[in-house]
């Protein structure tokens, strides 16, 4: 029987444990998977965080019960000879469950502080209080939960053998502790590096107190003036209008005024805002910002909704759904412009030519991966949509396999932000310990924030591709790595949004979202409404991958084309180029003078016509590269086109947001400055002809 009892309770406590409560709570009642929101995690306070405090509290409650059940089952079932054991391995397993559930394939688990409570709440009521005392007295002291739920860890494993006088238990107690700090890591990078997210007074109004006890019984003249004006027009206006309206109005006009970043929201609003948040309602696949006139300027996600439905960085947004949005803060219209997944929107956009477009935009959930990897010979390209919780990890993951990797692109590229704490911990990747990685300027004091831990790699060249659409958090990455003379940066200069901003509730439940400090430089440079210049600035509009590669490879000066003879003529024997996926491609690096860009292929057909029957251009070999094709089946049209003309064509399969025809002259081992000063004297190249990389199979 006792055989049976030790088998069963283990397993029991396992399975338990591995009910994913929080997962289950959100998707249930808040129509939302918790796994792709804040943190990730699928523990209370992600929860709390995310579906407010109700499911935080009923998943806290529940992790603990997981814990809390097996362990008095076993006290219950089991003999005095063998309790403590068993007691201890049921114990462990129910912890065990919540780390590495089975019904989530042994991942996406908890950090495990509730279940371990809830286990010791059964085996040693003093051990649970005095890890909840020091919980308590860690966060008041921090105002951080994840110093509090280290600090417990380490009360638990103390405490236990000291209250329970048990050998075995203080053992099981131990090992929580150890998995706790280890699930724990990226909270501990980020507490030594200073950037962990502190629990703001604003939450305890939030949810504990209410704001009227800050209140101050104190009434200055000022205010005592502002009021008896409020009372006036309350009265005496023409149009019927109440105390609630004039003051909403009055804070709106007056921060619109001063900051465009900052905003008041009525309580319907921040109710909005706060159901938003916690429903599972999705956004549109952009940020709002605000320019120097108040306009709220899209900038899209790249690969989100936003970019496929057309809409560019610094487009304007004018309304959407009907409403207005010209009045409104970008805070405001990002909740606003928020509904059920699947749902469309539809958007009356400005776009930077002046032309009035109407968009719809389907809400859906961002990707799953922040990051995409391409691995060539010469170089490897990382690029950041956005930085998240799981960017840091990654990229690791990316770099994991390439010690001695050739040098690295980070494409920032429309990347319009994300978690500033999540940018700060990826820069620490490649920043030595104790490098500032960032200064926060408010009016009482500037705070630094350095790198604390041992980072990734260090001597890896860097190169990052920016540029309009790169702004917020991304450019703090991007300061952090070049003004601590860790990487060059290619391309246009960056938005310049450099400011913070919190959100505070006010007593009668609307709230303030002002901006309270600035973000400056390691060298103390302040970057707001100036943005960051890139080190090598590259010339024209619509710029595209091909020449923010081009310009790479300049810099790194490839191995691949050092002691060839430089051409005197282009290699006119080369057989067409059909090449599906440069990324899979073989062969050497070589070089093409890209001379037009054009919309359509019957354009780019009649430039390669012309071109061709010019006298200086016979003995040059045209040809075309077709470049962000949708799908395989049009792009082969084209190349049938082309090929009927008797044009050399490839395809390339980059992700551009529109399909181009890049005109190219020749193929070379290596690029060839008197030929290109010769074409252009010629006239058979412009001024904004451009070297391109290509490689030939």
């Amino acid at each position: 029987m006792n055989i049976v009892r030790f088998l069963f309770l283990p397993v029991f406590a396992y399975v338990l444990g591995s009910i994913p409560c929080g997962l289950i709570l959100t998707k249930c009642f808040a129509d939302s998977d918790i796994r792709r929101h804040g943190s990730g995690n699928i523990g209370a306070t992600n929860v709390r965080r995310v579906a407010g405090w109700k499911l935080g509290v009923l998943t806290l409650l529940a992790d603990m019960a997981k814990g809390a059940i097996p362990v008095w089952l076993a006290i219950l079932i089991t003999d005095q000879d063998s309790r403590q054991f068993c007691i201890s391995i049921t114990a462990f397993c129910a912890f065990l469950g919540h780390l590495y559930p089975i019904f989530l394939k042994f991942k996406d688990g908890g950090k495990g502080v509730a279940t371990a409570a809830g286990t010791f709440l059964m085996i040693s009521p003093m051990t649970f209080l005095t890890a909840i005392i020091v919980f308590i007295g860690s966060v008041i002291l921090t105002r951080r939960v994840s110093a509090g739920s280290l600090s417990a860890a380490v009360a638990l494993a103390i405490s236990s053998p000291i209250w329970t006088q048990s050998g075995i238990i203080g053992g099981c107690a131990l090992l929580m502790a150890i998995l706790i700090w280890i699930r724990h890591k990226d909270n501990i990078r980020r507490l030594l590096s200073g950037i962990e997210p502190a629990l703001f007074m604003m939450a305890a109004c939030i949810f504990v107190f209410p704001a009227s006890v800050c209140a101050s019984p104190v009434m200055d003249e000022d205010v005592q003036a502002y009021l008896q004006a409020i009372n006036e027009i309350e009265k005496n206006s023409l149009e019927p209008i109440t105390r609630r309206d004039i003051l909403a109005k009055s804070l709106k006009a007056y921060l619109k005024l001063t900051d465009p970043f900052s905003a008041y929201l009525t309580p319907e609003e921040y109710d909005d805002f706060k159901s938003s948040q916690k429903s599972g309602y999705l956004g549109l696949g952009m940020e709002f910002e605000a320019d120097a006139s108040g306009r709220i300027l899209c900038f899209p996600y790249p690969e989100g909704s936003a970019v496929k439905a057309g809409i560019r960085a610094g487009d304007v947004l004018e309304s959407a759904d009907g409403q207005d949005m010209t009045e409104l803060s970008p805070f405001m219209a990002a909740v606003k412009s928020m509904g059920k997944e699947g749902t469309e929107a539809v958007l009356k956009i400005l776009q930077k030519n002046g032309v009035h477009q109407e968009v719809r935009v389907k809400r859906a959930a961002p990707p799953t991966l922040s990051v995409r990897v391409e691995k060539q010979d010469d170089f490897i390209l990382i690029r950041i949509l956005s930085f998240t919780g799981t960017t840091r990890q990654e990229i690791q993951t990316a770099l994991a396999d390439a010690k001695d990797t050739p040098p690295i692109i980070l494409d920032l590229r429309g990347n319009p932000g994300g978690d500033l704490y999540a940018a700060t911990d990826c820069a620490t990747l490649f920043l030595e310990k104790d490098k500032t990685i960032v200064g926060v300027k408010s009016r009482a004091e500037t705070k630094l924030y350095k790198n604390m831990t041992l980072p990734l790699n260090i001597r890896t060249p860097i190169y990052i591709w920016q540029d309009e659409g790169t702004a917020n958090a991304a450019e703090v990455f991007i300061a952090a790595l070049i003004e601590n003379g860790r990487a060059q940066s290619i391309g246009k200069k960056t938005i310049g949004k450099g400011v913070r901003q919190d959100i505070t509730e006010l007593a009668d439940g609307s709230a303030l979202f002002i901006t309270t400090a600035w973000l400056q430089t390691p060298e103390g440079s302040l970057y707001h409404a100036k943005g960051l210049e890139p080190t090598h600035l590259l010339e024209g509009d619509s710029l595209q991958r091909e020449q923010y590669l081009a310009r790479f490879c300049e810099l790194i000066e490839p191995q691949t084309a050092e002691g060839l003879p430089a051409a005197e003529k282009p290699l006119k024997s080369l057989p067409p180029l059909i090449l599906i996926d440069k990324s899979k491609a073989a062969g050497k690096l070589l070089w093409a003078i890209q001379f037009g860009s054009y919309s359509s292929a019957d354009a780019a057909i009649i430039a390669l016509k012309q071109e061709k029957s010019r006298k200086n251009s016979r003995n040059l070999r045209l040809w075309v590269q077709i470049i962000g094709y949708k799908n395989d089946g049009d792009a082969h049209k084209d190349l049938k086109k082309f090929r009927k003309e008797g044009i050399d064509a490839r395809l390339d399969s980059e992700q551009e947001a529109a399909i181009r025809y890049g005109v190219m002259i020749g193929l070379y081992p290596k690029k060839d400055d008197k030929l290109f000063k010769a074409l252009k004297k010629d006239g058979l190249i412009g001024n904004d002809a451009y070297w391109v990389p290509v490689r030939e199979n």
